[in-house]
């Protein structure tokens, strides 16, 4: 019977070794990851702020078109120049901006392009 239990010591103490060297390797594994995830966290915040910069993140992108010759387009289109052949400068602008904007929202339309076109007057 002591014989048993002398052998059941000694798997216990051989288990008990093992398994410490076990968590020391484990430990050491542990060590060596957290100074590379140290390393690469620096190196990610820096890559973040460089794209922060670059990118400007949180702030939405605009984009603005201005057209610059209202009178002549109204001029080349033939059923817009019907319409507005007496009208003051400032509405045929305003049209030929109306018709515009008709015929940018219909092309991003086309291309599946979710957009919100305004007209904006600016100062």
């Amino acid at each position: 019977m002591i014989t048993v239990l002398v052998i059941l010591l000694l798997v216990c103490l051989v288990s008990l070794a093992v398994c410490a060297g076990l968590l020391r390797r484990q430990q050491q594994v542990l060590a060596v990851l957290k100074k590379q995830a140290t390393e690469l966290e620096a190196h990610l915040h820096l890559d973040t702020l460089q794209l922060a910069q670059v990118y400007e993140r949180g702030k939405r992108r605009h984009l603005t078109i201005e057209v610059l010759n209202p009178l002549e387009v109204a001029a080349s289109e033939s059923s817009l120049i019907r319409a507005v052949g007496g009208l003051s400068p400032s509405l045929v602008t305003k049209l030929v901006y109306d018709r515009v904007k008709v015929e940018v929202e219909r092309g991003l339309a086309e291309r599946q392009v979710e957009a919100r076109v305004e007209i904006r007057r600016s100062e």
